[in-house]
């Protein structure tokens, strides 16, 4: 009895580990440590059984961390007489800040054909079942470069050509120069920008550069390409250098630079019509600043013109279409209209003032005030209404406002002798 319960113990054990190998998991880091912004590149393999089917599961995904699907493929293999199918995916892996990462077990199910017989009484497909286990990615901040920007790559590579390095360029003519940038390991957008430069007089024009990316199963590749326009003034032997590039080597671990040799380039002579055009620079120079002060002076001058025709066209649209008549009964109808609210005696104001200035446009009435020097009898009428208008008083009685306007425009225009301010300025 004893043999064969030992027995049945090594069955159940071995059918527990065959049934574990069925399906499982592995999640791999190409290095525990990293600084911000370096690739990490990440392997997950998923060995399942050939015959099973209908595989779903998890991708890596990590708030505030960007993370590239770079490759996917598919093998099979064959242990112990059985057949396997092994899934093989790829990413990238770059962190914005320092910190501790875990990326979570990933899990994934199967499922395996129905079995002509059971011996455990269920129905259906077997089911498979596995999970990775967590991994852990430590990020720290970059180390200190000496003033450098920080741009980590496993490798950087400058490559430099002209448009015709061989035939001859006559001074005045544009040469374009290429300037192309790959980097293993980073994005292009974080490749930072080299651009020609010149010991002499010649004349740099550099365009938008062009960015491009790749991904393969070793990582993202970027490319930055810079095109320069470059025009000699004169004849004679040109030299052009690179600005260098300084980049943290992720595999080494530490600075490197990537640069070029000075490069030269011979300017011919050039046609009488070029040279008479470039030389003297600074004609060509002070040419530019006249021209540019003369748009100045039309922009400007236009402006002023559009300005007082506008004002023109205004001020005669309103003598034809606002006579005294109609402010007149355009104020009557504000003020029998009026409600018990500071917004309504407001454009009681505006209404009279608008009527005022169409009665007497002699006198440019602006304020209230200038009818009280008009007609002294209204000095009340006035400030009631303001007080109102302005919040410090409940309202006004508009029958004597009314009265006191239409007696104010019987009278003629001539000016009254000079009155008291109506709102005097008080020492304090």
């Amino acid at each position: 009895m004893l043999r064969l319960a030992l027995l049945c113990m090594l069955m159940l054990i071995s059918g527990a580990g065959l049934r574990a190998a069925e399906l499982s998991v592995t999640l791999r880091a190409d290095r525990p440590l990293a600084f911000v912004h370096e690739q990490v590149l990440l392997t997950l393999e998923i060995k399942i059984l050939q015959s099973a089917f209908g595989l779903t599961g998890e991708e890596p995904s990590i708030d505030g961390v960007e993370i590239v699907s770079l490759h996917k493929s598919e093998t099979e293999v064959v242990e112990n007489a059985v057949a396997y199918k092994v899934i093989t995916r790829v990413f990238a892996l770059f962190a914005r800040s320092a910190t501790m990462i875990e990326i979570p077990p990933l899990r994934y199910q199967a499922l395996l054909p129905v079995p002509s017989q059971r011996s455990d009484g269920k129905t259906g497909n077997p089911e498979l079942s596995a999970a990775s286990l967590a991994l852990q990615l430590e990020i720290k901040t970059p180390p200190p470069g000496g003033g450098r920007i920080w741009f980590a790559a496993e490798d950087v590579s400058i490559q430099s050509r002209w448009s015709n390095p061989s035939a001859s360029v006559r001074a005045g003519e544009p040469v374009t120069h290429e300037l192309t940038i790959s980097v293993r390991g980073q994005h292009p957008a974080a490749i930072p920008a080299a651009l020609l430069q010149s010991d002499g007089t010649a004349r740099l024009y550099p365009l938008a550069a062009e960015l491009e990316s790749a991904i393969s199963r070793a990582g993202v590749t970027g490319v930055r390409r810079q095109l320069t326009s470059v025009i000699a003034p004169e004849e004679g032997l040109y030299a052009f250098q690179l600005q260098a590039i300084d980049w943290w080597d992720i595999n080494a671990g530490r600075w490197r630079q990537a640069t070029l040799p000075a490069a030269q380039f011979q300017f011919t002579e050039a046609d009488q019509l070029i040279a008479d055009y470039l030389w003297p620079r600074q004609w060509y120079q002070a040419g530019l600043l006249l021209l540019a002060a003369i748009a100045v002076v039309s922009v400007v001058t236009s402006a002023l013109l559009w300005r007082r025709l506008r004002q023109l066209r205004g001020g005669n649209q309103k003598v034809a279409t606002l006579t005294e008549r109609r402010a007149w009964r355009e104020c009557r109808r504000s003020i029998n209209a009026s409600k018990p609210s500071t917004q309504q005696y407001a454009q009681v104001r505006a209404a009279v003032l608008v009527w005022a200035g169409s009665r007497w446009p002699q006198r440019s009435i602006r304020q209230l005030e200038q009818l009280a020097q008009i007609d002294p009898r209204l000095r009340a009428q006035i400030l009631a209404l303001d007080a109102a208008a302005f919040g410090r008083a409940e309202g006004f009685d508009r029958r004597q406002f009314l009265a006191a306007l239409k007696r104010l425009r019987a009278l003629d225009s001539k000016p009254a002798p000079a009155l008291p301010a109506l709102y005097p300025d008080w020492d304090r």
